[in-house]
């Protein structure tokens, strides 16, 4: 009787010490890791902290602030978003924003490596998301982000850009070269456009969702980014007498 009770309950899930335990330690080290790189940074820049004493620049900082957390938020969900374009999973949200942000703070550890390392912790806790697809996601993101970099630059300084273009002696032959570059690349590609066009059929069947408008889309948020980390770049070097 008691053996067949025992046969009809279901079984109940055992508590698991394994890998997303482990790394969930090894991100929040990291993190204190990264935190004390953060600090010792700040302390060798030499800031004349009688500045502070200015309750306009303590409120324009922590607004500075604000706006730079605000700007972060927005790039965790970009790349949240932007992972489903690539993957079709969708990672958990406050899962995304965890690891995105703290990751973020591996960047100051030297070597420059461990931010994109921790990206993939959302890979260990989130079924069917693969490491190539994270991979392919952080590089897609880095573009994304140096094109929008570059439109920004550009669009607010193209007077200056234009002006600068100009006054280049080796305009000409710049010219030249890349068009140079341009002929000897469409060659290539004329003569192995066959095998070029399979190959590039075969990795888009790979991406599921990302489409030239997705892409616009996340590049519009790339610029948006791009533009209120410049400001408040801006913003800073003003509040501490720098411009």
């Amino acid at each position: 009787m008691d053996a067949s009770k025992e046969q009809g309950k279901p079984e109940q899930a055992k508590p698991k010490f394994g890998a997303k335990k482990i790394i969930s330690w090894a991100g929040t080290l990291l993190m204190l890791v990264s935190l004390g790189f953060i600090v010792r940074r700040f302390m060798n820049y030499g800031i004349d902290f009688s500045l502070l004493t200015s309750p306009l620049v303590v409120i324009g900082l922590f607004s500075v602030a604000f706006g730079e957390g605000l700007a972060m938020l927005t790039a965790a969900l970009n790349f949240r978003a932007l992972v489903k374009n690539i993957s079709g999973v969708v990672v958990e949200r406050p899962l995304a924003m965890v690891v995105y942000l703290t990751s973020n703070l591996y960047k100051y550890i030297p070597g420059g490596v461990m931010y994109v390392a921790g990206r993939h912790r959302m890979v260990v806790e989130t079924e069917n998301l693969t490491h190539p697809k994270m991979v392919f996601a952080t590089i897609t993101e880095g573009v994304l982000f140096v094109i929008g970099a570059l439109i920004v630059a550009v669009s607010l300084s193209l007077d200056h850009t234009m002006n600068y273009i100009r006054q280049l002696d080796v305009l000409p032959v710049i010219m030249l070269v890349l068009g140079i570059v341009l002929l000897a690349a469409t060659v290539p590609l004329f003569i192995f456009r066959q095998k070029i066009s399979a190959g590039l059929k075969k990795f888009w069947a790979t991406v599921e969702i990302l489409r030239f408008p997705v892409l616009v889309k996340r590049l519009s948020y790339a610029i948006l980014l791009m533009f209120l980390w410049g400001l408040t770049f801006l913003l800073t070097l003003m509040l501490l007498g720098n411009l």
